[in-house]
C-alpha cells in the first residue's frame, strides 16, 4: 500500500507534464499563429483594448499604469 501511495502521485504528476508538452507541441508557436480575427498578427497585434501593444504589456502592473494614461 505504502508503495502505491508514493507511485500513484508520480504516475498522475508524469501524465500532466506529459499532456502539457503535448499541448504545447500541438499549438502553433506565437510566431507562426497567424492572424487572430481582426486583430492582426499576434507577432503585430497593435494595442488590445486598452492596455496598449502585446510587446509593451510586460505585467499587470504595467498594463494598469497604460491603462491610467489612457
Amino acid at each position: 500500500m505504502a508503495v502505491l501511495a508514493v507511485f500513484m502521485p508520480v504516475l498522475m504528476l508524469g501524465i500532466v507534464l506529459a499532456l502539457g508538452r503535448y499541448e504545447e507541441w500541438m499549438l502553433p508557436s506565437v510566431k507562426n499563429a497567424g492572424t487572430i480575427g481582426n486583430v492582426g498578427t499576434i507577432k503585430n497585434a497593435g494595442t488590445i483594448g486598452n492596455v496598449g501593444t502585446i510587446a509593451n504589456a510586460a505585467g499587470p502592473e504595467e498594463a494598469d499604469a497604460v491603462r491610467r494614461v489612457l
